[in-house]
């Protein structure tokens, strides 16, 4: 009975074992998350324009967006002029 009980046991201990290196490699990622949770990141300084430049970018963006067409008329009239 000896080698029954044996054999029985070492099929326990490979079980614990299997269930130590689950757990281990569930432990690993619960510590390396929060380490990825909390990186800070630094804060670019926002670059400040005077009111001269700050005119002019807006101005280029709302011909952008709102008038794409513009500079090809203003060419057109250049020309023709």
């Amino acid at each position: 009975m000896a080698g029954v009980g044996s054999s029985g046991g070492v099929g326990n201990v490979e079980h614990a074992l299997n269930i130590s290196n689950a757990q281990l490699q569930r432990d690993r990622m619960a510590v390396s998350l929060p380490a990825e949770i909390t990186t800070v990141r630094k804060r670019k300084k926002p670059d400040i324009l005077d009111e001269d430049d700050y005119t002019e970018a807006v101005q280029k963006i709302i011909e952008r967006d709102f008038f794409p067409d513009l500079a090809r008329t203003r060419l057109q009239v250049c020309i023709n002029v």
